[in-house]
């Protein structure tokens, strides 16, 4: 493959990923001061599994690194402009660089490719998600996963972007929220989920593992449903102790709390989510999202109403939040009773 083709479609995918990120940044903002419960930030795992697994890719691929940071969305806006400005005023040049340079090169690389991939998922309520960046991401992927055959992080984002990506013909659309667990394996895209596998497959033998491939991993795991019809969350779980192992971020210790509640019974996995000590978790939807369903497994309604109320208020999806009421609901009338017997 030669370079032209790929130099035009990076140069358009920054282009584009500079336009859209300004815009959120700018409606999300809205002239007034950051509230970080603006941003629905979902994380892996469990009976509510896309309500937390589709926003841990911004936590872990650095895109709100403005949340993270606590910088004011207006400003980090104002920094790309500046960046942008500055690339142009000086005429930095736009260079792909040579085979032998690219592996030193390829972790922040990885990085924004899996960055854009994640603007797909909308952040502000009623937004559509931009189908065209996701797309873009995937060619970037498998384009650098063929010229890199050998790095292995290289085929594992390859793979973990296909294998993503294959699920969302069932995701539920004008609206609507389909967690993992509810959505019908009969939709997913099989072409995808065949060329996640291949690329999984060639990064095994490298013997290098990273964070990519664990996350395309657990991605095949819950995949394979199309095939068996359940899920293997044993697997899961031995798969996200893996991955803190390597990148133990926030999203990643509650997608392990969800995958321990799964395997060893919600108990355990609230202990397990009583063991994050990050000030952020009291502000990060997904660990509320998870606190309340295993507050529910364990029959505790008044607590997981409660966590479900916090939860809520830090959605900002319809669809999203519809679902989440849905799952209150039923505990309400619970709640009550507890209550006028003195529970």
């Amino acid at each position: 493959m030669s370079d032209g083709p790929l130099r035009t479609r990076i140069a358009s995918l920054i282009e584009s990923l500079h336009d859209e990120t300004t815009n959120y940044f700018a409606e999300l903002d809205g002239g007034g001061p950051f509230r970080e419960d603006r941003w629905s930030r979902p994380g892996g795992g469990g009976g509510v599994s896309r309500v937390m697994s589709d926003g841990r890719i911004f936590e872990k691929a650095g895109v709100n690194r403005s949340v993270v940071e606590g910088t004011m969305p207006g400003a980090m806006a104002q920094r790309l402009v500046r960046a942008k400005r500055r690339i142009r005023d000086t005429r930095i040049p736009f260079v792909v660089p040579e085979r032998g340079q690219m592996p030193a090169r390829l972790t922040p690389v990885l990085e924004a490719i899996y960055g854009a991939y994640a603007i797909d998922f909308p952040l502000v309520a009623g937004t559509e998600p931009r189908g065209s960046l996701a797309d873009e991401s995937h060619y970037l992927a498998t384009t650098l996963a063929e010229l890199l055959p050998d790095e292995p992080e290289a085929l594992g984002l390859a793979a973990l972007i296909s294998l993503s990506l294959a699920r969302r013909p069932a995701r539920g659309a004008a609206g609507e929220f389909v967690p993992l667990d509810a959505q019908d394996p009969s939709l997913w895209d099989s072409e995808l989920i065949a060329l996640g596998e291949e690329y999984l497959h060639r990064a095994r033998p490298r013997g290098r593992i990273g964070r990519f491939q664990l996350e395309a991993a657990i991605q095949s795991v819950h995949c394979a449903r199309a095939s068996s019809g359940v899920t293997d969350w044993r697997a899961l779980r031995t798969l996200h102790e893996a991955l803190l192992l390597i990148a133990p971020t926030l999203g990643a210790r509650v997608a392990h709390a969800a995958a321990v509640g799964r395997v060893e019974g919600a108990t355990a996995g609230l202990d397990a989510l009583d063991t994050i000590t990050d000030e952020a978790a009291c502000r990060f939807q997904p660990a509320w999202v998870t606190r309340a369903h295993l507050l529910a497994e364990a029959g505790c309604a008044a607590e997981a109403v409660q966590a479900y109320e916090r939860a809520i208020s830090l959605t900002t999806d319809p669809g999203a939040r519809g679902y989440l009421e849905r799952r209150r609901a039923p505990l309400l009338g619970k709640d009550r009773e507890a209550l006028e017997r003195g529970d």
